[in-house]
This record gives C-alpha cells, structure tokens and sequence, in this order.
C-alpha cells in the first residue's frame, strides 16, 4: 500500500433517516487528528480518536458514554457539539437536522439542549463557586431566563434541590423533615 493511500480517510457509510423516537442520532462519527512531519510539516498519519462511533439517543432520556482513560469519550462529545473543529466523518443528527449544518446561531441553542458532564466533580464544578453560582454560569451565558428573574431562577433551583433531598431522606428513614 501506497503512503498516499495509507493517509486516505474512508467516509463510506450508510447514512440514517430521521427516525422521531430519538432526539440524537450519531451514525459512523469520526474524527481524526493529523500527525505532522516532515520538513514542510506534512500529514504523514492521522490519530484516530473517534473512528466510527454509532448509537441513538431516545427522547427523553440520559446516556452515559463509558470506557477507558484515553478512548475518545471527551472528544465524541466534543465532536457531537462540534466545540473540536470540523468531524472527520459521519452524521450527527439532532432532531432530524445535521448538526454540522446548522448556523452559529443554531448551536448556541443546542448547547442549551445538549450538554457533556464531566464524572469527576473536581474537574467540573470549582470548590471556591457555590452550586448556585455554577449553575447560573450556563443560565447567564444561555440566557434561559429574562435578567430581571436571574436571582429568583437560581434561588427556586436552591430550594427544590434541598425539599428534593428531604424528601428523599425521610423516605429512606420514614423521618419527617
């Protein structure tokens, strides 16, 4: 095999049709980071840190992507919300529409509907932020609610998370709160 051939990059896939039941269909997603090299910094390989990743997320549900320290789960997701530059290949397709085809204005409101959340809480939530406060980070960038109702949104959160958390405390211990 030529090297010319060794660095082409095989797209050939069968694309999906929208199907209703999921809210995010990911069909054969790729994506490719170049190894340079060379005196003129030439691409003589590639990394393949997502080569292929197939699955369908229903409406109304939560998935979890789950491997080993280094597999790409952080670059799928950062792919599937395009924050990694260009996919190599494949589909995502959120509500029947190609996510790389929608406008900047498009991906800000996916990003409101569609997040990654990190496992480890040291690297995702900041000790000196109170929860309210990295909450209201997204609210405030994603202007989910008026300016005006920032403090009463964020203080609502507070007080539902607490009765949330009593309420599951005394039905573990039959205890009123």
């Amino acid at each position: 095999m030529s090297e010319k051939e060794n660095l082409k990059i095989d797209n050939n896939f069968t694309p999906v049709e929208y199907d209703p039941q999921y809210i995010l269909q990911v069909n054969a997603l790729k994506k490719y980071f170049p190894i340079k090299g060379g005196m003129i910094s030439h691409t003589v390989g590639y990394v393949k840190a997502v080569d292929g990743v197939t699955f369908n997320l229903k409406r109304g549900s939560t998935m979890g992507l789950v491997g080993e320290s280094g597999c790409g789960k952080t670059t799928a997701g950062r792919t599937i919300l395009r924050l990694s530059g260009e996919k190599t290949g494949g589909q995502v397709l959120f509500n029947g529409k190609e996510v790389y085809d929608m406008s900047k204005k498009e991906m800000r409101e996916l990003r409101t509907k569609m997040q990654i959340i990190f496992q480890d809480p040291f690297s995702s939530l900041s000790p000196r932020l109170p929860v309210g406060e990295i909450i209201g980070e997204a609210v405030r960038e994603h202007n989910i609610v008026p300016k005006a109702e920032f403090n009463d949104y964020i203080d609502s959160a507070r007080v539902f998370r607490r009765s949330e958390a009593e309420n599951l405390y005394c039905k573990g211990t039959r205890a009123k709160p």
